[in-house]
């Protein structure tokens, strides 16, 4: 099983480092605007592999 967590956008800007090191996140939103943003955000405090599922939740349906 792959570990999920839930961490609110604000929070988890406020504090980059509460994310420990190492591990690999892919990071969701509803449309991957602001999980892209956090992403970066991440990467530039030193985590090393931080995605952003491109498109985000939306992304996933199925058009129609």
């Amino acid at each position: 099983p792959v570990p999920c967590l839930s961490i609110p956008l604000g929070r988890l800007l406020d504090d980059p480092a509460r994310l420990e090191r190492g591990p690999r996140y892919l990071l969701v939103c509803a449309r991957g605007q602001r999980s892209a943003g956090a992403a970066a955000v991440l990467r530039d405090a030193g985590h090393v592999e931080v995605w952003s599922l491109r498109g985000g939740l939306a992304g996933l349906a199925p058009p129609g």
